[in-house]
């Protein structure tokens, strides 16, 4: 499986949809494509190839493709380098975490109109989060807002991001704001998939609402070492989104 989804107007603003569940698994970016950035998210077994860079790619074979987009994957998201080795090839890499900043970025998040009326600015997280036990989604970031629906126990949604004021996370179902939910009963539950809601969602209940919020960036180096003693590297740079890890073209 392999998903790209181009971002709109990402100099002033960055649309968000798509749950992260479609790209759990391998988040790695590669410079696709024109001025767009691309969002990049596939199955780590599958589409190794298409997001090492080719300056870097060309020299892997498949299992050594794999490895290296599995460690930038885990550079990207936990912020700490990442090393691998093939001892059967004398082939070696690393994804090195060069930088991590957080940036002021305004996005737009759309929503269900008859659910979510305002988003304060949020901080933005974009993954797969886990319901402890039965949990009521409300139509704002406290329990004095009116329910909106419920999460049973075990279920996955994306959250989208977090309150900057108070404990409380923006989900989204179906690519689409459905609620808040207080942070206290929700576990991280990276590497799942979120299933569709199977709720049929009509173009015009949906708003487009911007919001101000803050994400974690971050510069990869990518390198590796050659059986003949050569090396290569490439750089590349990541930031948060709603719907996961983007990277910047």
């Amino acid at each position: 499986m392999l998903t790209l989804t181009s971002c709109e107007n990402m100099g002033t603003k960055e649309k968000i949809g798509t749950t992260l569940g479609v790209i759990t698994g391998g988040i790695i970016g590669n410079k696709i494509g024109g001025k767009d950035n691309k969002v990049i998210g596939t199955s780590l077994g599958i589409a190794a190839g298409y997001f090492i860079g080719s300056s870097i790619g060309k020299y892997l074979d498949e299992q050594d493709k794999q490895r290296m987009a599995q460690s930038t994957q885990q550079a990207i998201t936990t912020g700490q380098t990442q090393i691998w080795t093939n001892t059967e090839n004398k082939t070696s890499g690393q994804a090195r975490v060069v930088e991590t900043r957080k940036e002021p970025k305004p996005v737009v998040v759309p929503i269900l109109k008859s659910k979510v009326k305002q988003i304060p600015p949020l901080d933005i997280i974009g993954d797969t989060y886990r319901a402890k036990s039965i949990s009521n989604v409300r139509g704002g970031p406290g329990a004095d807002y009116v329910k909106t629906g419920s999460l049973n126990a075990g279920e996955t949604v994306n959250v989208v991001g977090k309150v900057k004021t108070s404990d409380w996370y923006l989900i989204s179902q179906d690519g689409v704001g459905s609620g808040f939910v207080s942070a206290p009963l929700m576990e991280h539950a990276p590497g799942t998939i979120p299933p569709p809601s199977g709720t049929i969602i009509a173009q015009g209940d949906v708003a487009q609402q911007q919001v101000a919020s803050e994400r974690v960036c971050r510069t990869i180096e990518q390198s590796v070492s050659l059986p003949d003693g050569s090396k290569k590297s490439e750089t590349i740079e990541a930031c948060q989104g709603g719907d996961g890890w983007k990277v910047k073209s």
